[in-house]
């Protein structure tokens, strides 16, 4: 035995625990801070799962004075799906998979082109979600 090597298996961690963290929505100075808990698990999954290049919640839980029924409003930017509807059902589909109750999302996917051309035409609606919504996540740029 003393000249025979043992396999052992160790635990690896997960290889970018940073990119599924959100510390913006535990910052005191936005509503959302409030329910983090709440949105982060979904938040996860998405990241984890459809790999976004960026998230940015806008609405009522980013800026104003949400209620108990408001709604989580999130626009997803990312590639590789054929139609911005098709990316809304993949992200509802991955929000099932999460365990326990599901709060109501509103969710608008685009692709970095498809917001940029929004931006450039001045979509009063996409201007005020990028200038003040809430970015949540960003992929990192290496």
């Amino acid at each position: 035995m003393s000249g025979e090597m043992t396999n052992v298996l160790h635990e690896t961690p997960p290889a970018c625990p940073a990119q599924t963290r959100f510390p913006a929505l535990h910052d005191p100075r936005y509503p959302v801070h409030r329910v983090a808990n709440r949105l982060e698990p979904f938040l996860r999954a998405l990241v984890d799962r459809l790999h976004p290049e960026k998230i940015i919640l806008f609405g009522s839980h980013a800026y104003g004075q949400p209620t108990e029924h408001s709604d989580f409003d999130l626009l997803v930017i990312r590639r590789g799906f054929a139609t911005e509807k098709a990316s809304n059902l993949e992200i509802r589909r991955v929000f099932w998979e999460v365990p326990g109750p599901r709060p109501p999302f509103t969710i608008l996917s685009k692709t970095p082109e498809r917001l940029a051309e929004r931006l450039a035409v001045k979509s009063p609606f996409y201007q005020d979600i990028v200038g003040q919504g809430l970015e949540v996540y960003a992929a990192h740029q290496d």
